[in-house]
């Protein structure tokens, strides 16, 4: 091609009328133009394309070779961009797309396939991507975009039943909640654990925890300051496997949230639950409205 734009969609259309025409005149009908109009357009994507697309002579027009490879051209730009134009349509319409999920691993195990399962089965041209994070990551995904939607333990609930943010730096995003668990003391299987502890007891043997970007470690240091406890633990991580391992091992006892639980089991513990306070899992959703495919999950979250 010359230094000018290429050709236009006017222009494919215009090319494939004349192509299947057998005059300029008919051409020029079925396109609703003069014939004069249709030469000036004709003329233009030839010099556009610096090809002569048309042997024209008073039998009528006949294409030369680049016109019929000019055609193949035409015939797949065509094909793509009614392709696109649909693909673009079904994600308007949140029927097809990505949702990028960011979920908290305990959160994941317990129930996303469950949650990609029944969303899959209303949007099967969809894709859903998760990535497993710690509550404080996965808001900061959505904070900068790279996650959509993430399921994190945004939330405490007191006993009172007022709920706490825990991540108050949190900006520009929404905390719809999702569903409320207790807290559990985990300690090794041969330990003097009481059926009900007391908040004062647990934090006073805890010695493996979480880090501070986490939900847990956030709820427990306002736990502490409430009950006026001391909690100082000395080992952190961001497992839950690790802390199972760890309390077994005899490194110490912990403080899990229930959907943990579960994850416990592939040690010897004990554990028992703590009063009062929960944790409140949340779907954390940019402030401004979510892509419809996001929303539709969303949906689907909210409805289980």
């Amino acid at each position: 091609m010359t230094g000018e734009s290429g050709p236009s969609l006017r222009d494919l259309e215009v090319f494939a009328v004349l192509a299947a025409s057998p005059t300029i005149t008919e051409a020029a009908i079925a396109l609703h133009l003069s014939q004069s109009q249709l030469s000036r357009i004709l003329g233009g994507l030839e010099r556009r394309m610096d090809v002569v697309l048309f042997d024209r002579s008073t039998a009528g027009l006949r294409l030369t070779a680049e016109g019929r490879e000019f055609a193949r051209t035409a015939e797949a730009i065509g094909e793509a961009y009614t392709r696109e134009m649909r693909a673009f349509t079904s994600r308007v319409a949140g029927e097809a797309g990505e949702v990028r999920v960011s979920v908290l691993p305990s959160m994941a195990f317990e129930h996303m396939a469950t949650w990609t399962n029944r969303f899959r089965s209303r949007h099967p041209q969809a894709t859903l991507t998760a990535t497993d994070d710690i509550s404080g990551s996965g808001i900061a995904a959505v904070m900068s975009g790279d996650a959509d939607v993430a399921i994190s333990a945004a939330r405490m609930r007191l006993p009172t039943g007022e709920a706490r943010p825990l991540f108050t730096e949190a900006r520009g995003v929404r905390m719809l909640p999702l569903l409320t668990e207790r807290f559990h003391l985990v300690a090794p299987a041969d330990a003097p654990l009481p059926a009900e502890p007391s908040w004062e007891f647990a934090l006073s043997h805890l010695s493996v925890g979480f880090t501070e970007s986490t939900s847990v470690q956030r709820s427990l240091t306002a736990i502490a300051a409430a009950e006026d406890v001391d909690y100082l633990p000395e080992t952190l991580t961001n497992s839950p496997l690790t802390i199972a391992g760890l309390v077994e091992a005899g490194l110490g006892w912990s403080i899990v949230p229930a959907s943990n639980l579960r994850l416990m089991q592939v040690r010897q513990l004990r554990t028992a639950e703590l009063p009062g306070y929960e944790r409140v899992v949340c779907i954390v959703v940019p402030e401004a409205d979510a892509a419809p495919l996001a929303q539709h999950f969303v949906d689907t979250l909210l409805e289980g």
